[in-house]
């Protein structure tokens, strides 16, 4: 194991400049290499070569650039090549008969400049894959369906792309789902299906600053007109009105055409609530 990052499992102290050596890729049985939190420079050397055996790679939150499709052909169980200047698209197996990811579980390349589409992982490329970020880069195309196939996975953020599309309704059923964050994809659209009430162990959820429209999948009409839900859980922001889902934790649809506006309306005859543009819009049941 190589670790020479500021806050890695060695701690020197020293924040480390300058480029990653090539004679790297000489050193056959390194399986760990952690150089987070550090000011190194330029491309990358030949780092998943045949003869290397790496497993683990950590270079977050340094000033590397280039591309870094190499990565595809390392057999890794981790990828963490966060926030830097990487630019092309991002790495993935070059073959769908690729085994190099087959133990991957945590892919992290947020806040780069990666562009192209999301990975599709149609093909049993990385049936092991737990955490998939990919924030903060240009990233275009829709949200794979193809991604119900990947039975670990926990977590997906995907922010702060260009992202385009609906929300599959078929991520609702991804049973391991926790974590879904797509704020700030302002192409990304449709209604959201209201099979997402069904949804299990969902405990982040975040579309804010999307186009995503339709109804709120927590709440009923007969709970919403019986007054057993307050008017601010189902027009705020902030969608508390997904009441149902026992799991969630936070949510946000704020900026979203799935917001209810109500302002100071009170109920009518009925206990309708005449005032809100798009109530009836919000429940869909």
């Amino acid at each position: 194991m190589c670790s020479l990052g500021y806050n890695g499992f060695t701690d020197i102290g020293l924040v480390l400049g300058g480029r990653i050596p090539a004679s790297f890729a000489k050193l056959a049985k390194l399986r760990m290499l952690m150089l987070e939190h550090n000011a190194l420079t330029g491309t990358l050397p030949e780092l998943c070569s045949s003869r290397m055996q790496l497993e683990a790679i950590s270079l977050r939150n340094n000033l590397l650039t280039g591309p870094a499709t190499q990565f595809g052909d390392c057999r890794l169980t981790a990828l963490d090549i966060s926030d830097n200047y990487f630019t092309g698209l991002l790495p993935v197996p070059r073959s769908r008969n690729s085994t190099s990811w087959l133990s991957l579980q945590v892919y992290r390349a947020n806040n780069n400049f990666f562009e192209g589409t999301l990975p599709q992982f149609a093909f049993g490329e990385a049936p092991m894959l737990a955490a998939l970020v990919l924030g903060g880069n240009s990233l275009t195309g829709s949200l794979p369906v193809s991604w119900t196939l990947l039975p670990w996975l926990t977590v997906v953020e995907a922010s702060n792309n260009d992202l385009s599309g609906t929300l599959p309704w078929q991520l609702a059923f991804q049973s391991k789902l926790s974590v879904l964050d797509l704020r700030n994809n302002t192409q990304l659209s449709g209604s959201i299906s209201p099979l997402w009430r069904f949804t299990v162990g969902l405990s982040i959820l975040d579309l804010g600053y999307t186009s995503i429209s339709g109804p709120l999948p927590g709440v009923s009409r007969a709970d919403f007109k019986s007054g057993g839900t307050a008017s601010l859980h189902v027009c705020s922001g902030n969608a508390s009105g997904f009441g149902r889902l026992s799991s969630l934790e936070s949510a946000s649809i704020a900026d979203t055409l799935m917001s209810a506006w109500c302002g100071g309306a009170e109920p009518q005859d009925g206990g309708s609530y005449q005032e809100c543009t798009s109530i009836d819009d919000a429940l869909p049941w």
